[in-house]
């Protein structure tokens, strides 16, 4: 299912690089070929950031 997704959003929008996010995405990256990284804690990351620039 995510590689079809991938395929018509890459269809779209020329060439893209997919993230797999969430606790669940180093399960899922191995067999979806159409992911190129994983980064379980972007959420967190993107938030610590707002966090940091709302504090100074």
């Amino acid at each position: 299912m995510i590689d079809g997704m991938v395929d018509r959003f890459a269809a779209e929008l020329g060439e893209i690089n997919v993230v797999a996010t969430g606790g669940l995405a180093h399960l899922i990256a191995p067999v979806a070929r159409a992911i190129d990284d994983v980064e379980p804690f972007l959420t967190l990351h993107g938030l610590r950031i707002v966090h940091q620039r709302n504090n100074r």
